[in-house]
């Protein structure tokens, strides 16, 4: 007998928007940690898009590097709709997402 498996994922931390961002590679296809290609495969799936802010940036450069991320994570997940949207947004997709910040510099 074959059983069905309903697999509910609430991940609380992943660098997976930062590393797209620095190696110019997309969110959805990629060889890393997460892509949004497999997260969609869950039933339900959230994930909290850590932007971890490198040691040697500060100020002005740390809020520039934290934009700079996010808007390229923004873009994604527009670009990837059917598949992402931002947790709390009213659309049904496999993937919800949080973007958060890693390290107080920004």
């Amino acid at each position: 007998m074959l059983f069905e498996v309903s697999m509910k994922i609430f991940d609380l931390h992943c660098d997976t928007a930062g590393e797209c961002y620095n190696e110019g590679i997309s969110l959805f296809s990629n060889d890393l940690h997460l892509s949004i290609e497999r997260a969609s495969q869950y039933d339900e799936y959230v994930q909290l898009f850590a932007v971890w802010i490198p040691d040697k940036l500060r100020g002005n450069d740390a809020v520039e590097y934290f934009n700079n991320v996010a808007d390229n994570f923004y873009k994604e997940t527009e670009l990837h709709k059917d598949y992402i949207s931002l947790y709390g947004e009213d659309r049904k997709t496999p993937v919800k997402a949080i973007l958060t910040v890693e390290g107080g510099s920004a």
